[in-house]
């Protein structure tokens, strides 16, 4: 080979040692970014001490269609872009657009131990899902039973106060715990608490239940589970059978609950997502957090940026559903985007076994909505003066420390441009204008 033949090889060769070295430091940088979670790695740069700094995590392209900034936070989420991109994400169905997992359905029951499983058929005898299960040493089969309705959703929207009125029916037997949690953190918990665990919370009504049956051969007596967390709360997702490999969860809360109690009535209570996070935030005074309005708008202008960063490059319910995002934020933004967990409710469940409630309709009108939640839950009519005298009560777990400080008006000015497109879904799904929340 000629000395002209050597130096092109030569020059062949360098180039392909850059390309290829260059190609190596990308592909590193982006895993290790991607897995070492970025979110928490921005927040200090992307907003400094003073509120006037911001990283670029936009390209200039998709900047020029965002909002202009507010007390320096550009949002995102007023873009025509994002618009779209949630309302084109939502519209597709959920399975169909995610191809990893395993196709398997009994994600629920595998995880199932202790000396319980869960029953294949419920008796007719009870109107409350109920089985009689006979267990080693026992004399004769026990009855035991499951929720025959779920109020899922969602924290700090009035789930105290409204499971405890139901649980003023003299049809609904309350549980031992309102809120024993089980789909969406005790069942993971190693063993802790496995399934007969979570049958035992149904003691007393399958008790009474039972009592009926003996009586009367029948029973219209009802429990309910009442974890206002089962609506959001999926930080096991990547845990459950079918998810394998998934960068968003195929399986969520909705199909475990669905694989066991497919006649479930479900109640969500929605409330401006906007009022709803900052109750959460000044709840945590409870224990001993620094809370105050300037705080608080300090918290939710980091949180936004980590939220307008996964947006700009993940899927909107791929970060709806990231747990180190949600783990390393300091306020709770996806548990109000009511949208993308409620279309996987919707997915699951029929339309006609999930009741939908507005937190700020029902404190105007509680003996009407208690009304239409009894129907609901096809129990029997209340007398007028029962219903009043229950609808009477006081408030239950109303909001604490309020004496903090109202929201400042920017902070509230952030929170409805980056909520507004989600809560624009919501009242397209349950097709009413009230779930705008406009002002």
């Amino acid at each position: 080979m000629g000395v002209g033949g050597l130096r092109i090889r030569a020059w062949f060769l360098a180039g392909a040692l850059v390309i290829g070295l260059s190609l190596l430091v990308y592909c590193t940088h982006w895993s290790v970014s991607h897995l070492s979670s970025p979110w928490q790695q921005s927040v200090e740069a992307a907003v400094d001490s003073t509120g006037s700094g911001m990283q670029k995590i936009f390209d200039d392209d998709t900047r020029k269609q965002f909002a202009p900034a507010v007390d320096g936070v550009e949002l995102s989420v007023k873009g025509s872009l994002l618009r779209k991109k949630v309302q084109r994400e939502l519209s597709q169905p959920v399975r169909s657009s995610i191809s990893c997992g395993n196709t398997t359905n009994q994600m629920v029951s595998a995880q199932m131990d202790g000396d319980m499983t869960v029953p294949s058929m419920f008796i007719p005898q009870s109107k409350n899902p109920c089985w009689w299960n006979k267990t080693r040493g026992s004399t004769g089969p026990q009855l035991c039973c499951l929720p025959y309705f779920l109020l899922a959703g969602v924290s700090k929207c009035g789930s105290t106060d409204i499971f405890s009125r139901l649980s003023g029916h003299p049809q609904v037997v309350p549980p031992k715990e309102k809120e024993p949690r089980w789909f969406d953190w005790r069942r993971h918990d190693t063993g802790k608490y496995p399934f007969n665990w979570y049958v035992s919370n149904f003691a007393q009504a399958s008790w009474q239940i039972s009592r009926d049956i003996g009586n009367f051969a029948m029973s219209n007596k009802v429990v309910g589970d009442g974890s206002p967390t089962y609506f959001w709360r999926n930080f096991h997702w990547d845990e459950y059978r079918g998810n394998e490999g998934c960068t968003e969860p195929r399986v969520v809360i909705p199909d475990a609950i669905q694989q066991i109690l497919p006649q479930a009535k479900i109640i969500i209570s929605f409330r401006n997502p906007i009022h709803s996070i900052y109750s959460k935030y000044l709840s945590r005074a409870d224990l001993g957090a620094y809370r105050s309005p300037e705080h608080f708008h300090a918290a939710v202008k980091k949180d936004i940026v980590l939220y307008q960063d996964c947006l700009a490059r993940f899927s909107v319910r791929s970060c709806a559903y990231n747990i180190t995002l949600s783990e390393g934020a300091q306020v709770r933004l996806e548990k109000g985007l009511y949208a993308i967990f409620l279309a996987d409710w919707f997915r699951v469940f029929p339309r006609k076994q999930v009741h939908i409630i507005r937190f700020e309709d029902y404190i105007t009108d509680i003996a009407g909505h208690l009304q239409r939640m009894f129907e609901f839950l096809d129990l029997d009519a209340m007398t007028d003066s029962g219903l009043h005298d229950l609808a009477a009560f006081p408030a239950l777990n109303t909001g604490k420390h309020y004496n903090t400080g109202h929201m400042l008006p920017a902070t509230q000015q952030l929170l409805m441009q980056f909520y507004a497109v989600f809560n624009s879904q919501l009242a397209s799904l349950l097709e009413d204008k009230r779930f705008l929340w406009l002002p």
